[in-house]
Formats: C-alpha cells, structure tokens, sequence
C-alpha cells in the first residue's frame, strides 16, 4: 500500500496575548485588522495592554 502525505490548513480565528504587568489577556478577532498589516510583520510591533494600558514590543508569534 502507499503512503500519504496529509496538510491541515488552518484558518487563524483570534489573537490573544497576555499582559506581563497584569496578567490580562488581550484577545481579538484575525479579522479585525489588528495592527493594520500582514502577521508576517507583527514582530516589533508595539501593543497597548486594554486594561492597564502597558505598551509591549511584539517578540514572538505561536501559531497553533
């Protein structure tokens, strides 16, 4: 019998990431234009915490 190579497309639905001040997780919609450009070029980005209001540089994205 032969074999079969499988690919899983994933469609992103939400990112979330969690303030080091507060511990609040910041969650939103893929869909609503967060930082207004392609997730290629999130890193170094600059994101407000909605609670506290902490500014955070983007230094990683795990997709999962």
């Amino acid at each position: 019998m032969n074999e079969a190579s499988v690919r899983v497309r994933q469609v992103p639905v939400e990112i979330i990431w969690e303030c080091e001040e507060c511990l609040w997780e910041n969650s939103y919609d893929f869909s609503d234009d967060w930082l207004g450009n392609e997730c290629c070029d999130w890193k170094g980005s600059k994101v407000k915490c909605e609670e506290c209001g902490t500014e955070h540089i983007v230094d990683d994205i795990e997709w999962d």
